[in-house]
């Protein structure tokens, strides 16, 4: 019986010896170095700190391989070109996967990321296409461009809206149309929609504070709309004050306007557009980045405010850094005496003067004398409104005419609360009809004045109640948005507000649209 039981253990030793086994790295395998040791400019550039342990690289036979307890960074092709490496499990203390850091890993299939990794590299697997195991933890807050986007993990990634780490968005699935990103989403990817052609418009929900993008020589500008040829409208949020490298780039549209929310465009922001016939930008903006109308040949009107007071122009090398370049029809619409014109003339490009009466870029206090629908879709379009010489926001709507314009609508208790406490005071008041009682400290309706309770484009109807001013009906144009639980909020005309309660509304080049409080109404300004 001993010998049996012998025999027994002899033989399942003998099997289990027969089993393949992990590789285990020797510590030889692996180059570390201390952040203290790295060169000055490579500290700076990936934020290294004296203390940090960079993986340089990894020497070793590949297999299931374990990074060493003390790591803080894996570094830029840290595992690059390792055919035999199978797995690799990374440790807690880990915060950065820099670039290129698996490329050409043939048989990698699994890489298994601790929390508190915050960034992943640029193009983290090219050539490495067996990955089907990957996790991206909920601390991760940037993911740039090409990070995983030739691995079969990504493809099968199935949902409508995929969202990883801190609620960013790295992939769209679904059916095209109008596409609407949901709220709660923070960044949106390099590639969330690159190369869907049914995307028909795009609306950026309120959460969103950055689209991430990329411009690099030899690549040009790309961004997560790249390949989009069927898309002709994008909503910003009002959280985005910057619009990204070439976003926009190739859009189908004929006519794009750029809200004045937004401050800043970096760049190549409509290059290659060929559709693209006129671009409004709105007052607000300051700054237009280099590139940003390139290779548009049919771009013939480029509006641009008495707010911008910077056009770039890139590397000398590059052509296309011009603003303009290969834009032969283009003509800048401006304030006679703005940045614009100077630019304009200083650049040999046409100049088109306008004035406060005809520009388009003050839709808060333009009036076609055309009246929207008794109901339809209204479009989100913040504004700056300067009262007094004090610049105050304002989260307004623009409701579309029977012409197709737009005009800007205004909430009556914002503009009260705005007001309260200058010679154009008044409250507002409701007993079945809008009653507005001049001269009157306002009275706060829960606090809720200046915060929208919904974001994005809002149905209205027209208001069928009755506006009374100090105790007189008036004809004025009023519409009702409601928020999801009902509640119903007026909107008005600046420009009507102001005639039917004795303060000046106008626009001017130094000051864009503008509320004097002590003035009386000028139909002239």
């Amino acid at each position: 019986m001993k010998k049996k039981v012998l025999s027994l253990f002899l033989a399942l030793g003998l099997c289990l010896g027969l089993l393949p086994t992990a590789a285990m790295a020797a510590e030889e395998d692996f180059v570390l170095v201390r952040g203290s040791e790295c060169e000055e400019w490579e500290q700076q550039q990936n934020g290294y700190t004296p203390d940090d342990l960079i993986l340089k690289k990894y020497k070793g036979p590949g297999g299931e391989v374990t990074v060493p307890d003390g790591v803080t960074v894996i570094g830029q092709n840290a595992f690059s070109s390792c055919a035999g490496l199978t797995g690799v499990t990374i440790p807690a203390g880990v915060k950065a996967i820099e670039d290129f850091a698996f490329v050409g890993c043939p048989a990698l299939t699994r890489v298994t990321l601790p929390e508190g990794v915050t960034k992943l590299g640029y193009d983290l697997f090219e050539d490495s296409q067996a990955l089907t195991e990957f996790n991206v933890p909920n601390s991760v807050k940037s993911i740039d461009f090409y990070c995983f986007e030739y691995t079969p993990w990504f493809q099968n990634l199935k949902d409508e809206f995929v969202v990883v780490g801190d609620q960013i968005l790295i992939k769209y699935n679904g059916p095209g149309g109008d596409v609407k990103i949901p709220e709660g989403i923070k960044t949106v990817n390099d590639t969330a929609f690159c190369g869907n052609d049914s995307i028909t418009s795009l609306t950026f929900a309120e959460s969103v504070t950055r689209i991430q993008s990329r411009c690099s020589v030899g690549y040009g500008p790309q961004s997560c709309v790249d390949g989009c040829g069927s898309l002709e409208k994008i909503v910003y949020p009002s959280t985005l004050t910057t619009i990204p490298y070439g976003f926009g780039c190739s859009l189908g549209s004929t006519e794009m306007t750029v809200p004045g929310s937004i401050k800043k465009l970096a760049g190549y922001n409509f290059a290659f557009c060929d559709s693209l016939q006129t671009v409004i930008i709105q007052e607000g903006v300051t700054s237009i980045g280099a590139g940003s109308f390139s290779s548009c040949p049919n771009l013939t009107k480029v509006v641009i405010p008495a707010s911008v007071t910077e056009i770039k122009k890139g590397s000398q090398e590059l052509l296309e850094s011009d603003p303009f370049y290969e834009s032969p029809h283009v003509a800048i619409y401006g304030v006679a005496g703005s940045y614009a014109e100077t630019y304009a003339r200083e650049n040999k490009l046409s100049f088109v003067p306008i004035t406060a009466s005809t520009t388009p870029t003050t839709p808060a206090i333009v009036s076609t004398g055309v009246n929207p629908a008794e109901s339809g879709q209204s479009y989100a379009n913040p504004q700056t409104v300067n009262i007094d010489g004090k610049a105050v926001s304002f989260q307004m709507y623009a409701l579309k005419n029977e012409e197709g314009g737009l005009t800007n609508y205004i909430k009556l208790r914002d503009l009260a609360a705005a007001l309260d406490g200058t010679k154009a005071q008044f409250n507002v008041g409701w007993n079945g009809a809008v009653n507005i009682e001049t001269g009157k400290t306002y009275t706060t309706r829960n606090g809720q004045e200046g915060k929208t309770p919904y974001s994005g484009d809002r149905a209205y109807q027209r208001n069928s109640a009755a506006t009374n001013v100090n105790g007189a009906a008036v004809d004025l144009q009023a519409f009702v948005l409601t928020d999801d639980n009902g509640g119903g909020y007026t909107y008005y005309k600046l420009r009507d507000l102001g005639q039917a309660l004795g303060f000046n509304v106008g626009w001017s080049g130094d000051r864009g649209v503008f509320i004097e409080t002590d003035k009386p109404y000028d139909p002239n300004n």
